[in-house]
């Protein structure tokens, strides 16, 4: 049917943290974009993908460039 999934690096400037989910995306986007095409039933599945920065309590969109809106947790509530 579908799925989500989240990919999280924590860690200190310089650390590898922006290499690391580049290498992991390179590695899986062919595997997605196949899957996207053929889905599970073989139809085709939409597919969306995000990248964000979040840096003290700004947001930023890596794919845009431009600054997030707040992030608010599903349940909790809690935003940056």
């Amino acid at each position: 049917s579908g799925g989500q999934a989240t990919l999280l690096t924590y860690g200190q400037t310089g650390s590898g943290k922006t290499y690391t989910i580049e290498q992991v995306f390179s590695l899986a986007s062919p595997l997605l974009a196949a899957r996207a095409r053929h889905g599970a039933r073989g139809s085709a599945a939409p597919l969306r993908v995000s990248a964000v920065e979040v840096l003290g309590r700004r947001c930023v969109d890596l794919l845009s460039g431009s600054p997030c809106q707040p992030l608010a947790a599903a349940e909790g509530g809690i935003e940056l």
